[in-house]
């Protein structure tokens, strides 16, 4: 849940995740938010798109998801922080960068055994999870050789970016010749976008469904499956080597460019908005309930979601009841 512009005598912007739309419309709260809100549902996982319904004014979809009136190009990946930027450089140190949670679904194992025995280096930057988690415990537990490096952000109390914040997270990136993503599935992956506006060429799965690979050109991804995963690393070295300059098609997701657009869109589109401060910052973590300091935030909890009456109260108090 995230509220953009707080309602007064005329209705406000609220965006609500793809996990809540199902909590609101079962228990009736959805019709109480569209008395007070204009409702956009944010869909950044790769699920199937809800039906139709009129409560909701729009649904912010990846690019190559969006086929109908009330689908809108604006995901969190659409505002990816300006502090990731920067151009393609030979100077960087480290030759390939994961940023992923260790999960069998993000094929960690896989990578990592891949690496092994190559003279090239991996920095495997491992998000927040449930740290009982089996697969992750064997991750972490395991050693490995001087070429890779494991940076486990578990061990990190900063938790506005699951153990990392965008200005940390985005200083690997700009020292990284290539990101990897190495899931088949992906809704619109915030990371190969982060990795794409810093400078790096993209290594992602050639059959990935999803958003991930919308971005797709010659000039700086490779696509690869795990047969030929070892050939193609060395493709992707050669072509950092050569990569000097972003696409245009950065303008897309820098949050420089995107807020302003988005922004006009509300306004053009909602009449008889509420006067008041717009909650635009740090939209690529609020828009996915991926920001932590709200006062219905469970601790522990890997997303802010609401999915409970107690955390519905708490919105309600402050948002919903004058």
């Amino acid at each position: 849940m995230h509220v953009i512009l707080k309602s007064n005598i005329h209705k406000g912007i609220l965006v609500i995740t793809h996990k809540e739309f199902p909590f609101f419309e079962r228990n009736n709260n959805l019709n109480y938010l569209c008395e007070k809100y204009y409702v956009i549902l944010h869909i950044g996982a790769n699920i199937q798109i809800p039906r139709y319904d009129s409560r909701i004014s729009f649904i912010a979809l990846p690019e190559s998801r969006c086929s109908q009136k009330e689908h809108i190009p604006f995901t969190s990946r659409s505002f990816t922080p300006s502090c990731f930027y920067c151009e393609p450089t030979n100077k960087r140190n480290i030759d390939f960068l994961c940023v992923s949670r260790a999960i069998h679904i993000k094929h960690t194992k896989e990578v990592l055994s891949l690496f092994t025995g190559l003279h090239y280096n991996l920095t495997y930057i491992i998000l927040k999870q449930n740290p009982k988690d089996k697969y992750y415990r064997e991750v972490i537990s395991n050693k490995y050789p001087d070429n890779i490096r494991i940076i486990d952000t578990h061990n990190i109390e900063d938790r506005e970016y699951k153990g990392l914040t965008h200005e940390q997270l985005s200083k690997y990136y700009k020292n990284s010749k290539v990101f990897i993503q190495s899931s088949l599935s992906e809704g619109e992956s915030r990371t190969i976008h982060e990795a794409y506006c810093s400078g790096c060429v993209i290594m992602s799965i050639d059959n990935m469904i999803g958003g991930g690979n919308d971005f797709y050109n010659k000039k700086n991804y490779v696509l690869y499956n795990f047969k030929t995963f070892r050939q193609k690393v060395t493709d992707a070295l050669s072509l950092a080597s050569n990569y000097s300059k972003i696409p245009n098609d950065i303008k897309f997701l820098d949050e420089k460019y995107s807020i302003p657009r988005f922004k006009k869109f509300l306004n053009k589109n909602f009449p008889k908005l509420a006067t008041g401060k717009w909650d635009l910052d740090k939209l690529s973590l609020k828009l996915p309930a991926h920001f932590f300091k709200l006062p219905w935030y469970l601790k522990n909890d890997m997303t802010s979601d609401i999915l409970t009456d107690f955390q519905f109260d708490i919105f309600a108090r402050e948002y919903l009841i004058k």
